[in-house]
């Protein structure tokens, strides 16, 4: 897990300074083409998992693919207009922020425990400010215009509740048996699709192979395959609350990676709404974990 944090983190900055000039679905097309073949190839040579059998595995894999696509979709989108840290921080904040909220709203007791609501207010806060660090121009990526702005903020919205919502679902099909390889290489047929869809319609597919190859090839092994198998491996393996824990830590990870690119500039502001963020995202998971655990 805390590999997949690191690589996730690197990836993260690579990509947001790439995209500015390939376009975001060529790299979404030749990544997951990649991915999707190595994922099939490793799943057959294993032959760990089993086939869709039951309409409950078919109807997840089917919202997993379209969590999928809709996460990375928005997330690459995200990145390629705002500073990386602050994208990772508002779509990470997201899942620990819907589940304080829903746990408020649909609690049996009548009680609502005052701390959920101090929390989720802190973290609401938190993504507000560094909504508006980056709508005023005070992020490390300057000022953009008003619908790159309002388009981005969108983006990572739809990103973090499209990414836990994936996670739900392919926690779902862990627990039926698929192995990590079999998950892979069953989730990205959709984003595949839109995005081989989208390449074609805006041209130059070739050209963007033959101009960034070797980045392109970095960042699907490095930056999606390897540490989306971590990923699968860690939600297997580990307590979902050691997941959680660093899954919310990621955005620490981009702001140290954003120091080795010359494109970003530090910023003050982005720092204390991400520091402010992750403390409250990390006491609002302890809080769950320990009343939970108390259960």
């Amino acid at each position: 897990m805390f590999g997949f944090g690191v690589l996730t983190a690197a990836k993260e900055v690579l990509a947001a300074n790439v995209i500015q000039n390939l376009p975001v679905f060529h790299l979404l097309f030749y990544s997951f083409l990649i991915t999707l073949l190595v994922a099939n190839i490793f799943y057959r040579l294993s032959r760990k998992g089993y086939a869709v059998t039951t309409k409950v595995e078919l109807k997840s894999s089917i919202l997993l693919n379209i969590a999928t696509a809709l996460s990375w979709i928005g997330f690459f989108y995200s990145v390629k207009y705002m500073e990386p840290a602050i994208a990772a921080a508002v779509i990470t904040s997201i899942g620990p922020l819907l589940v304080v909220i829903i746990d408020c709203i649909f609690r049996k007791k009548q009680s609502i425990y005052l701390v959920d609501l101090i929390i989720a207010t802190a973290i609401g806060s938190s993504v507000i400010w560094l909504a508006w660090v980056f709508a005023n121009g005070d992020s490390g990526v300057g000022k953009h215009k008003l619908t790159d702005t309002l388009f981005a903020l969108f983006s990572a919205l739809i990103a973090g509740v499209s990414f836990s919502f994936s996670s739900v679902y392919a926690k779902k099909l862990n627990d039926k048996g698929w192995s990590p390889f079999y998950i892979m290489a069953n989730r990205y047929y959709l984003l595949l699709f839109i995005a081989t869809l989208f390449s074609l319609w805006e041209g130059g597919l070739i050209l963007s192979l033959k101009n960034y190859w070797g980045l392109l090839l970095i960042i699907t092994f490095f930056g999606v395959l390897i540490p989306l198998y971590m990923l699968q491996f860690g939600i297997r393996q580990c307590d979902p609350f050691v997941v959680s824990l660093i899954i919310a830590l990621g955005p620490v990870f981009t702001l140290f990676f954003e120091s080795f690119d010359q494109r970003i500039i530090w910023s003050g502001k982005t720092s204390i709404g991400i520091s402010a963020l992750i403390m409250c995202t990390l006491m609002g998971l302890t809080i769950q974990f320990r009343r939970k655990s108390n259960q």
